[in-house]
């Protein structure tokens, strides 16, 4: 690790419970991790993330500086966007517009994006914190509303 990936994974690592939300309003719809299905007994719903509904069209933001390390469709869940941040990573899925671009070095707020809203008419954009390849509950990491 480079003295500047070292520093910057320190201040992300530093600022958990601190961290701005990715939508300026909303609510958790989904919790991480393995959760029993709402209506399916016997079947839970796994997920690496937390799903935030939101308002329609709402501004999605980063939520610490880093760096766009991938623009993507991902199936099942839209557009999305990866941001680096030293050895952490963040993940947006289910946005409708993206203005990043792959390589585009973002600050905290910047908006990278707009949410989608599904065919419910539900906006929600999803999202997930990672250290390396292990997932970690982002609720942990965002500021308390």
């Amino acid at each position: 690790m480079t003295p500047e990936v070292a520093a910057l994974s320190a201040s992300f690592a530093g600022n958990r419970g601190k961290l701005p939300w990715p939508v300026a309003s909303g609510f958790i719809s989904q919790k991480f991790g393995s959760t029993p299905h709402p209506t399916l007994k016997g079947y839970t719903i796994d997920n690496d993330g937390i799903d935030i509904q939101t308002t329609a069209n709402a501004d999605v933001r980063a939520v610490f500086d880093g760096v766009v390390m991938k623009v993507a469709t991902v199936p099942g869940y839209g557009g999305t966007v990866l941001i680096k941040h030293g050895e952490y990573f963040t993940m947006y899925s289910r946005l409708k517009t993206i203005t990043v671009k792959s390589g585009q070095t973002v600050k905290a707020r910047d908006v990278i994006g707009k949410v989608a809203t599904n065919k419910d008419g539900i906006s929600e954009v999803h999202f997930e914190t990672w250290k390396g390849l292990t997932p970690m509950n982002p609720a942990s990491w965002l500021a308390g509303k």
